[in-house]
């Protein structure tokens, strides 16, 4: 498993600028530089702001480009600007910030998947990173991930960049998605931080799904058979 980071100037500013009207900031460090970037699109691009912070996904900037020409196209009035230009060098820095992460941890977080799971676990995916003080983590699908957070403990990044890879190699229902938080939310975070759980860490609506497989989860732990556990996982929350 491995990750190439990468910014796409067109998504990074559509998310920016979408998360920030939506105050969807997993931390307020560079709020004033976010903030006069997005009053910068509304007063200078009123039109193509009110379409930005209109997508319900900024990220259709990457996978539906040719429904979104009208947008691009006045995107670079905005990307030119010294506000995105502050913005784009704090992103720069936060992949600087990814790659050193993933160096010490990816071999760990590869070898822990492959045994709990036995999948391969040796794709390559590319990762477009928005800002570290916005919110966004998504499977984009054909190896494609669009990633950026604050570090809300250590190692979130690593934690959550194979939350998402595991999105691609087992699955995207309610299920799958409970079965990937007991991988990466948790027995990965604790692996590599300390502590325990339950408490499960994941999206709430999702916990007691989680909680109902914890039995079959905690032999699997002791003795992984990855197909077994499946099956137990889904009769379990039948």
């Amino acid at each position: 498993m491995n990750f190439n980071f990468r910014i796409n100037d067109d998504y990074l500013a559509a998310d920016t600028i979408n998360k920030v009207a939506r105050d969807r900031f997993s931390s307020y460090e560079n709020a004033h530089d976010l903030r006069k970037l997005a009053q910068y699109a509304e007063e200078t691009q009123s039109s193509t702001y009110g379409k930005l912070i209109g997508l319900e996904y900024p990220c259709e900037v990457i996978l539906k480009p040719e429904n979104l020409s009208d947008i691009l196209n006045n995107l670079e009035k905005i990307k030119k600007s010294s506000e995105f230009s502050t913005i784009r060098d704090q992103v720069s820095r936060y992949i600087d910030f990814l790659v050193d992460q993933w160096k010490r941890n990816g071999e760990m977080a590869t070898d822990t998947v492959r045994e709990l799971t036995g999948l391969p676990m040796n794709d390559e995916y590319t990762v477009f990173v928005t800002h570290p003080n916005l919110c966004n983590g998504i499977y984009l699908g054909d190896k494609k991930i669009a990633w950026g957070h604050a570090e809300d403990w250590p190692n979130y990044s690593t934690v959550y960049l194979t939350h998402e890879a595991l999105h691609d190699t087992i699955g995207w229902d309610d299920p799958d998605h409970s079965i990937i938080q007991l991988i990466a939310d948790n027995e990965l975070r604790v692996r590599m931080n300390g502590g325990e759980y339950p408490p499960l860490l994941g999206h709430p609506g999702l916990v007691p799904m989680m909680e109902k497989m914890l039995p079959a989860w905690n032999d699997n732990l002791k003795s992984p058979d990855f197909e077994k556990f499946r099956e137990r996982a889904a009769e379990l929350v039948k």
